[in-house]
This record gives structure tokens, C-alpha cells and sequence, in this order.
């Protein structure tokens, strides 16, 4: 069960990072547009 959280918990990290990273993309591409 511990690990099964864990999993869930990187799962849950991981999504957060590739989002946060996609609206940085975002970010810097509207302002040198």
C-alpha cells in the first residue's frame, strides 16, 4: 500500500512538472510573439 502511494505521488509530480513546463513553453513563446 506504501508503495502504491508512492507511485501515485511521482505520478502526481510528474504531471505537475511536464504542466508547469508547458506554460513556461507558453510563456516565453507569447512574449517573444
Amino acid at each position: 500500500m506504501s508503495s502504491k502511494r508512492h507511485l501515485s505521488r511521482r505520478s502526481f509530480l510528474k504531471s505537475t512538472a511536464m504542466m508547469s513546463a508547458g506554460v513556461l513553453l507558453a510563456a516565453s513563446s507569447a512574449s517573444t510573439s
